[in-house]
């Protein structure tokens, strides 16, 4: 329950966090707006965010987490006053993240029940 907790916290001071980012680390505000302004929290769990890149684009991603996994991970530590992990996802692997968890329940619910065995004597 308190990982909901955290995670409501987190998302409630998103952009209170972001701007933080900004300023302690003097990001330009370009930089700002094309980089960090579009990040959205996916998930908060086990002291780990996920946090959304809003793009297909994998050099995104790359380029996201090379440069501001750091400063998201003090700022985030700072405001929760824990220390907490960060990683990022593409919008493509949370889709398909999501389609298969629904095929899987998707799976579970028409599969059709065994017949019982029986015992050999």
């Amino acid at each position: 329950m308190a990982e909901n907790n955290d995670e409501q916290i987190i998302i409630s001071k998103w952009d209170e966090i972001r701007q933080n980012l900004q300023q302690e680390f003097a990001i330009s505000g370009i930089s700002y707006r094309t980089w960090i302004e579009p990040l959205t929290v996916y998930s908060v769990k086990d002291h780990i965010v996920t946090i959304q890149i809003h793009s297909d684009q994998s050099q995104m991603l790359r380029y996201i987490s090379e440069r501001y996994t750091k400063f998201f991970e003090v700022i985030i530590s700072e405001t929760m006053g824990q220390d907490y992990s960060v990683t990022f996802i593409l919008e493509k692997e949370e889709r398909r993240s999501r389609i298969s968890r629904r095929m899987q329940k998707e799976m579970v619910r028409h599969r059709k029940p065994e017949a019982p065995r029986r015992r050999r004597i």
